[in-house]
């Protein structure tokens, strides 16, 4: 790749989910609105470049390529390098190199790859996982097999009840409610099926 220059800031961000597009656009605008609240030492197209990478075939790839085919179009447009189809294999201290030895210049690397859950929950007592072994749960947070276990952030993911042949990978599940509020709604939905299930 080409050395880094003063001027410039390279961010590299790794997993193009719905964080790391929103994370890409978000850099993008912000950018520009510090020219317009008069930082016009700034100058966007030149002092940021934002890189997107991206280990499966497209952006968004839990939606449907309906969305993410005019996401990536977009971000594209917006002058953000989209790169699908590849994996990184190690981060240098000032570049992101994929696995194919494309070298990205990076200052700045942020992972929204997600997280794993544990391999031990793969099956789990015959329970629904997805590819990353999150457990499938209901609105509820109670599993989808078995209404006496609950899971909640990284190792659950939020069934759709519309379409109970897909589930829909919210990462981080419910991004605006914090753990212990999770925790508090599990816990009571616990309590209220145990209270039914004594009358």
């Amino acid at each position: 790749g080409s050395p880094l220059e003063a001027h410039q800031l390279h961010v590299a961000i790794i997993g193009a989910g719905a964080t790391g597009v929103e994370l890409a656009a978000e850099l993008h605008r912000t950018t520009r609105e510090l020219v317009a609240y008069g930082l016009d030492r700034i100058d966007p197209d030149k002092d940021l470049s934002i890189h997107l990478i991206e280990a499966a075939e497209r952006v968004l790839p839990g939606l449907p390529e309906r969305v993410s085919k005019p996401a990536q179009q977009l971000l594209s447009e917006l002058g953000v390098g989209v790169h699908v189809g590849t994996r990184v294999a190690e981060v240098l201290p000032n570049a992101v190199r994929l696995a194919d030895g494309t070298q990205i210049p990076a200052e700045l690397v942020v992972w929204a790859a997600g997280i794993k859950a544990p391999d031990f929950l793969q099956g789990i007592a015959g329970l629904e996982t997805n590819r990353i072994n999150q457990l499938a749960v209901r609105p509820t947070l109670q599993t989808t097999h078995d209404d006496d276990i609950f899971a909640i952030q990284q190792a659950m993911v939020e069934h759709c009840e519309a379409r109970r042949d897909r589930m829909a990978l919210i990462d981080p599940p419910f991004p605006a409610v914090s753990t212990p509020l999770l925790g508090l709604s599990a816990l009571e939905e616990f309590l209220r099926v145990k209270e039914e299930r004594r009358g």
